[in-house]
């Protein structure tokens, strides 16, 4: 995964491909690997979740920390506030600190913390406040969600305290923790467009500049679009087709579609316009 890109999780069987797929990787080593911390599961780029490999657990959590905030919006037009969520996170910590527990049970142990919203945050997808401090507390590396049965492909966790906290000797900036995510994602991927890592990033067009403007992109070829990391350069010029096909079934979140969001780039002119 630092080699090739954090494998985008949404429940299913998606990093369990990623992870087989280029490394041969079984799942029990997979599910192994997630239960010593080795790899985790958490709220990255772009908002969305990622299976990332301990390494990148502080800068994974850093780049994702601002989409965290996007349901508090929602929630204080609610009648939610500031001080409220804090209080409540407290309580949560508390509760978590005498074992694992699921959302239902963190709620019994939170007593009167946690709140109904009402019909209007039915409507808005928000029918009580603890899902708030569940995803503030996991997005500042407080907390932590483990699968029930330790499978990364299926949606039932439990929440335990993430000691400890990922983020406590984390020193980046925002700026800089987007140019490690950009200097990740151009050697994940390779050559790809400045609109291509701001889809994945979730970055304007200014920031997206700024956090790549340390990495001295090259452009592929002269006019081009794509640019690459310059010390790929070589390796990139050096690669040949292999003679003979190698063929690994990959699942629809891979990164070789996700990360550019191309799928003719993968094909032959020839094949664009085939049906199957």
């Amino acid at each position: 995964m630092e080699q090739t890109g954090w494998a985008r999780s949404v429940g299913g069987s998606g990093p369990y491909l990623t992870l087989f797929a280029r490394a041969g990787t079984s799942r029990e080593a997979a599910d192994s690997a997630g239960a010593n911390l080795q790899i985790h599961e958490l709220p990255t780029a772009r908002g969305c979740t990622y299976v990332v490999p301990a390494s990148d657990f502080a800068l994974g959590l850093k780049v994702g920390r601002s989409f965290a905030d996007a349901p508090m919006k929602t929630a204080l037009k609610l009648g939610v506030t500031d001080k409220e969520l804090d209080k409540l996170c407290d309580a949560v910590l508390k509760a978590l600190a005498k074992g694992p527990l699921d959302p239902e049970e963190i709620r019994e142990a939170t007593g009167g913390a946690a709140r109904s919203l009402g019909e209007e945050g039915k409507k808005k997808g928000m029918i009580t406040t603890l899902p708030l401090a569940l995803g503030k507390l996991q997005a500042i590396g407080e907390i932590r969600r483990v699968p029930m049965n330790g499978r990364l492909d299926q949606q039932r966790y439990r929440y335990v305290p993430w000691l400890p906290n990922p983020l406590r000797d984390f020193k980046l900036s925002d700026q800089e923790a987007q140019t490690g995510l950009a200097r990740r994602y151009f050697g994940w991927i390779g050559p790809a467009t400045l609109a291509e890592f701001q889809w994945f990033s979730a970055l304007g067009v200014k920031a997206a500049k700024a956090a790549i403007e340390p990495l001295h992109l090259e452009p592929l070829e002269k006019g081009d679009d794509r640019v690459m990391l310059p010390a790929d350069r070589e390796r990139f010029n050096a690669f040949k087709v292999p003679k003979e096909p190698k063929y690994v079934l990959v699942s629809s979140l891979d990164g070789m579609t996700l990360l550019r969001r191309d799928v003719k780039g993968l094909l032959d002119a020839a094949d664009h316009g085939r049906k199957v």
